[in-house]
C-alpha cells in the first residue's frame, strides 16, 4: 500500500473511525483532502470532506487501510 500525502485526493473504503470526527460521520465511498499525516507509533490520515458551497462536512482520522488514493 502507498503512503498518502497532505493534499491527496482519497476514497473512503473502510470506516473504522478513531476518535477525532468534526461533522457527521464519513460514508465508504466519499472522497475527501489529506489535511495530516500523523506519524508515531503508527500512522493516522487526517481527512476533509468540503461540500459544494464551500462547507465542511466532516474533519477525521483514518487508518491507512481506510482510504484509497483517487488517480487523476
Amino acid at each position: 500500500m502507498a503512503k498518502l500525502s497532505q493534499g491527496d485526493t482519497v476514497r473512503v473504503v473502510k470506516t473504522t473511525f478513531g476518535s477525532s470526527v468534526e461533522g457527521r460521520k464519513p460514508k465508504i465511498g466519499e472522497t475527501a483532502t489529506i489535511r495530516h499525516v500523523l506519524e508515531g507509533v503508527g500512522i493516522l490520515y487526517v481527512a476533509e470532506r468540503i461540500a459544494s458551497n464551500g462547507t465542511r462536512e466532516w474533519l477525521c482520522e483514518f487508518a491507512p487501510g481506510d482510504l484509497e488514493r483517487v488517480e487523476r
